[in-house]
């Protein structure tokens, strides 16, 4: 994670989509002067810009995150096979208690 803000990095993402300073802004409803404070470290960057920019540069929020500072935070964001994943590890466990509770086995549990 870069301790300061990366300005070249984030200046070479914003022209190679075609864009200004004063584009992105707009596109993110920031004033230009909220992204000059946050490109010279004298404002954080919101986890709702992380996606924005995230979003616009086609990167993932990480990179966004780490070219942005070490408070800059990450929305948390679970994709739908992690929240499956989660959902399933509960079933069995529910499973396994009830099968524990009953001594008896669920149908169609494997």
């Amino acid at each position: 994670m870069a301790l300061f803000f990366d300005r070249r990095w984030f200046d070479a993402q914003v022209a190679a989509h075609g864009l200004t300073r004063d584009q992105l802004a707009a596109a993110c409803d920031i004033s230009r002067g909220d992204l000059e404070l946050m490109v010279k470290d004298q404002m954080e960057v919101s986890a709702a810009l992380v996606q924005k920019w995230a979003a616009i540069f086609d990167v993932s929020q990480c990179d966004i995150a780490q070219r942005c500072g070490v408070s800059t935070p990450v929305a948390v964001v679970q994709s739908d096979q992690e929240r499956l994943r989660q959902l399933e590890a509960r079933v069995l466990i529910l499973e396994n208690q009830i099968l524990t509770l009953t001594r008896q086995p669920i149908a169609g549990s494997k």
